[in-house]
């Protein structure tokens, strides 16, 4: 039997994303899996975020995602990878005890999806035995929120160490070309008929407008802010965990709905008439095509994005950027004659097309073309 681990950045029971997509299309073919989740990025904020900390487990906790009986998932007990003493203590102590329980669960000689370019990531590669070793680049961790002031370094050698790279954008795919040639673009996928579901024909009117995934940093809150204030008869609703501080005084027609579990999500987006990917114009953002992009596609509804367009540049015509307020608020003025038939076939074919199923096969076949 072909064997996997995969070292994720987040957590099973967390947004449901590529990290846990795939684990779960490995196990269905065949592959023993074993999904380790988070070991840290970044030391947790003490001075100011215990609320957001406190809201970003209750949400967790309320979701929980499907996980087929045979798929292993390694809760690990390690220390951020960011001081030097947390890590020692990490090389010494917690790393010797998750690969110990790692190789209880009786794999020889497995290939190995990594996420997260930390010292602790180099410390499990040294003692977990492995035939082949991907990075899957899908974060640009320089620019990440509190990352330790190496990640570049540590990033270099994981690439080092990797018999190729994968990314899923254009910036982390120039990004990555320039530290070693074998590199391949695996966009992220989407599962049609899950999102398909949300579908609720032609738009006539724009009264409510849906954002769904993590509400964190990078999202451009007050953009939405902004423009729900110009925009007075219209809900702008957030369907996902807060992770984040948000204004003392948001505007009424702000929601936030907290997160739903993927299975009904669907039925929560047939309610919206347009969909949001509102995104600041920083660093960290140049490096994101979100999974939710093909996801929205799928639904058929009108979408309004900022920030990604030029990770998204070959789908301009499909959606409808707006970088302000004002531009936002023609855009949700106009939305019902804008619209067209053939707009809403088009997106729902692009999704078609971009099937999880397919980023599949494109990875199983760069992992028997390395020998794996």
């Amino acid at each position: 039997m072909k064997e996997i681990i995969f070292l994720s950045s987040i957590q099973w029971d967390f947004l449901w994303q590529r990290h846990q997509i795939f684990a779960t299309l490995f196990y269905r073919a065949g592959w023993k899996t074993v999904y380790v989740e988070s070991t840290g990025i970044a030391n947790p904020n003490l001075k100011g975020l215990g609320k957001v900390i406190l809201r970003r487990y209750v949400g967790v906790k309320r979701i929980k995602n499907p996980r087929p009986r045979g798929l292993s998932v390694v809760n690990p007990l390690v220390l951020p990878p960011t001081y030097r003493l947390f890590r020692r203590i990490n090389r010494r102590v917690f790393v010797p005890r998750l690969v110990k329980k790692i190789s209880s669960l009786g794999l020889q000689s497995p290939v190995i999806i990594a996420y997260s370019p930390t010292d602790t990531t180099l410390a499990l590669l040294d003692s977990l035995p492995h035939r082949l070793l991907i990075y899957d680049c899908v974060v640009n961790f320089e620019a990440f929120p509190g990352a330790p002031s190496d990640i570049g370094e540590t990033e270099e050698e994981l690439v080092r160490r990797s018999d190729f790279v994968v990314t899923d954008s254009q910036y982390l795919y120039r990004k990555m070309k320039e530290k070693t040639s074998a590199v391949y673009r695996l966009p992220p996928g989407v599962d049609f008929k899950h999102f398909a579901r949300a579908y609720s024909g032609p738009i006539r009117e724009v009264k409510r407008l849906c954002f769904f995934g993590g509400v964190r940093w990078e999202i451009d809150l007050e953009l939405i802010l902004k423009t729900a204030e110009m925009l007075p008869q219209r809900e702008f609703v957030f369907i996902g965990p807060l992770l984040m501080e948000v204004p003392p005084n948001v505007p009424r027609n702000i929601v936030f709905h907290g997160p739903v579990a993927y299975g009904e999500l669907p039925l929560i987006l047939k309610d919206c008439h347009a969909l949001l990917l509102p995104y600041r114009r920083d660093e960290f953002t140049r490096g994101i095509i979100p999974a939710k992009f093909f996801e929205s596609l799928a639904t058929g509804k009108p979408l309004i994005v900022s920030g990604i367009e030029e990770n998204i540049r070959d789908y301009l015509d499909l959606v409808y950027p707006a970088s302000t307020p004002g531009q936002m608020r023609e855009v949700v003025l106009n939305l019902p004659e804008w619209e067209t038939e053939e707009k809403v076939k088009s997106r729902m074919r692009v999704a078609r097309e971009n099937s999880w199923e397919r980023r599949f096969e494109t990875l199983v076949s760069l992992i028997e073309g390395s020998g794996g």
